[in-house]
């Protein structure tokens, strides 16, 4: 009897997945309840019931969900990360690994339209105004963060001899790759490549959105630092908390930075401030994201 439950759980967390896929939501969360009432074990009905929970505001009952799901066996520390967007325990200093990878290659082929037709995206446009200051030179060599599908890097290619872009999703280069703004395109992690990649190599380095799935900042001001020639720049946009810890995981799984803790990460890598503007970046359920573009310079 217990086996045909499970059987039958299991047929229900397809049916939801497949349900999610096609933007049913209230009827994938109806499959994963029941695949949690026919297996209350199923730690993976959990996780999935408390996303859409998280997803539609219901915090508290999302925060249950991924209890449940760790004591089911899910991935502890996805779970971990989960509950630390709808605010239970401290926040999670980064993603967990493989996360953000799979989240955009989900997402790759209906970015660029979500993004300009639903959420009115700026945050390109409001980066690149703060760096092509009037009388501001030309940059040789320029590193995209994050790239993504490249609409970073289609703002800044009339300023820029050369772009290399850099983004952990596979899916989302593909589409950078067609926009012809790039001189090269790298699958890799924004850390690793830091990490690995020639000294003082670029002029400008630049990371539009992309700290949003980073959480804290120190690995990657460091790694930049060091990817920057003498004199190079560093521009990149953040979106905007009050949090007093410095850093916000938020339940949309975005995090966000407050301006002293950004102030305080270039201050301790030794960067010099050029620039710090609040801006809109984009709107959320009609409502402005207000965020910082920065523009920062190694001295």
């Amino acid at each position: 009897m217990a086996e045909a439950a499970r059987d039958r759980a299991q047929a229900a967390l397809a049916r939801g997945l497949a349900l999610e896929d096609t933007g049913d939501f209230a009827a994938a969360f109806d499959c994963f309840r029941e695949a949690t009432e026919l297996d209350p074990s199923c730690g993976r009905a959990w996780r999935l019931a408390g996303n859409l929970l998280r997803r539609s505001g219901r915090l508290g009952p999302a925060s249950e969900c991924f209890e449940r799901a760790i004591a089911g066996g899910d991935d502890p520390a996805l779970n971990a990360f989960f509950l630390s967007a709808v605010g239970v325990g401290e926040v999670v200093a980064a993603p967990p690994g493989g996360f953000v990878a799979q989240l955009f290659d989900q997402y790759a082929d209906r970015f660029d339209a979500h993004l300009r037709q639903e959420l009115n995206y700026r945050a390109p446009q409001r980066l690149f105004e703060a760096v092509a200051r009037p009388g501001a030179a030309r940059h040789a060599r320029v590193l995209d963060l994050g790239c993504g599908t490249g609409l970073a890097g289609l703002a800044f290619k009339p300023i820029a001899d050369a772009i290399v872009g850099v983004d952990v999703s596979s899916r989302m280069l593909a589409h950078a790759e067609r926009t012809g703004a790039y001189e090269a395109l790298v699958h890799d992690s924004i850390e690793h490549y830091l990490a690995s990649t020639e000294p003082a190599a670029f002029d400008l380095v630049i990371c539009c959105d992309a700290f949003n799935y980073v959480g804290a900042l120190d690995a990657a001001f460091a790694g930049v630092r060091r990817a920057l020639r003498p004199g190079g720049g560093f521009a990149f946009t953040v979106e905007l908390t009050a949090a007093r810890a410095g850093i916000d995981l938020l339940a949309s799984l975005r995090y966000a930075h407050a301006r002293p803790y950004v102030e305080g990460v270039a201050e301790r890598h030794g960067y010099l401030t050029q620039a710090l503007v609040e801006v809109t970046l984009r709107e959320e359920d009609g409502e402005p994201v207000e965020g910082l573009a920065v523009c920062l310079q190694r001295p």
